[in-house]
């Protein structure tokens, strides 16, 4: 982030866990090669606390992301309000023009969130909620 609520984002790891044939610190190794053990800070998804614990284990330092109810409206909203900037990326370009709201009979936006093919954009509300609380940065 610059300051004006601009945050640059490069995508690393798109592969779901489920689709990882070696295990997750390889695989985290292997995509995300200038991570510092110790020394980058993970944001992962709270409710995989057995990845967190692998993760920790092999010496990252990685926290669970800030959940709970109304989180995901929250974050839609403030990413919704922020200027994303990140690298081409075909996957993340297509969650981020659809992360938005589910559409009613009448065409309008919900207060529901749509949550299909959203990855890399919770990964990014993840992120961004962590550096807006915990290091101070203003939306």
């Amino acid at each position: 982030m610059i300051g004006n609520g601009t945050f640059y984002v490069y995508p690393r790891m798109y592969v779901p866990l489920a689709d990882i044939n070696e295990s997750l610190v390889t695989a985290v190794k292997q995509n995300i090669p200038s991570i510092k053990l110790g020394k980058s800070i993970i944001v992962a998804d709270s409710a995989k606390q057995a990845y967190i614990d692998t993760l920790r284990d092999a010496g990252h330092m990685i926290i669970g992301a800030i959940k709970g109810a109304g989180s995901v409206h929250a974050g839609i909203t403030s990413i919704q309000g922020l200027t994303i900037c990140f690298v081409d990326d075909q996957n993340y370009n297509m969650e981020y023009n659809s992360y938005s709201w589910q559409i009613d009979r009448y065409e309008k936006p919900t207060d529901e969130p749509m949550k299909v093919d959203d990855h890399y954009m919770d990964a990014t509300r993840y992120i961004i909620a962590y550096l807006i609380k915990y290091l101070g940065i203003k939306e």
